[in-house]
């Protein structure tokens, strides 16, 4: 599995995943929905751990620089 998230990109699902926890935490969000931003969380921690998006796999894209 190659790489394709940069350190900015990682760093932002890192912000949003910590994000979507403290909605949850913070009983922003209740009963069912509490559901839906501790998937979105728990995605975006494991695409920030693995350096690989799936979905950006699928549409060719990639935010990783290349070095020459």
């Amino acid at each position: 599995m190659t790489w394709n998230l940069g350190s900015m990109d990682r760093t932002v699902r890192l912000v949003i995943a910590s994000t979507m926890y403290w909605m949850v935490a913070l009983g922003l969000t209740r009963g069912l929905w509490a559901f839906v931003p501790m998937l979105i969380g728990t995605m975006m921690v494991v695409t920030w751990h693995e350096h690989h998006c799936p979905v950006y796999q699928l549409l060719g894209w990639s935010t990783r620089r290349t070095t020459r």
